[in-house]
């Protein structure tokens, strides 16, 4: 299933059917109608009479919207994770680098949300900066399991579970 469409491919003068509109972007008819109930395409409907019409500029601005407002951008200490489906920081020493050739590599760590195995692809330039981001989140993670401790606060499982098998 495609995630993101191309709103260039509508033009902004013309009518679109759900038909016509399924058609341009490869997808079924029952995808655009969720479009419209769902997530906001309503207010591209010119005519709610059959066939539905829909206004070729708004549906240009809402996909140009809908997909601005879906896209969420990881910070230099965070890995984006699928299954929670945002950006998630990793578990201490967890943090791991793969080389497949002589210009890529994959980091991989664990999710704090769902323990699933996190990858992020960069290139090799970037691995010392890499190893710095991620080693400095082990270091402030430690530093906020020492002030938890110091209030007095039980810290999680499984950093506890983890230090242990160290």
């Amino acid at each position: 299933m495609q995630r993101k469409y191309d709103y260039r491919r509508v033009k902004a003068n013309r009518p679109y059917t759900v038909e016509t509109l399924a058609e341009l972007y490869g997808v079924k008819r029952t995808t655009v109608r969720d479009w419209i109930k769902k997530h906001g395409l309503a207010n591209a409907i010119i005519d709610e009479k059959r066939p539905m019409l829909l206004k070729g500029v708004l549906i240009r601005l809402w996909m140009k919207d809908w997909q601005a407002r879906r896209k969420s951008t990881c910070g230099e200490r965070e890995i984006y994770c699928v299954a929670c489906q945002r950006p998630q920081k990793i578990k201490p020493g967890t943090f791991r680098i793969h080389t497949s050739n002589t210009e890529k590599i994959t980091v991989q760590g664990v999710c704090y949300g769902c323990n699933r195995t996190l990858n992020r692809f960069d290139v090799k330039a970037n691995q010392a900066v890499l190893e710095r981001h991620f080693s400095a989140n082990h270091q402030m993670l430690e530093e906020a399991l020492i002030e938890q401790n110091s209030k007095g606060l039980a810290p999680r499982n499984d950093y506890v579970q983890h230090r242990k098998n160290r």
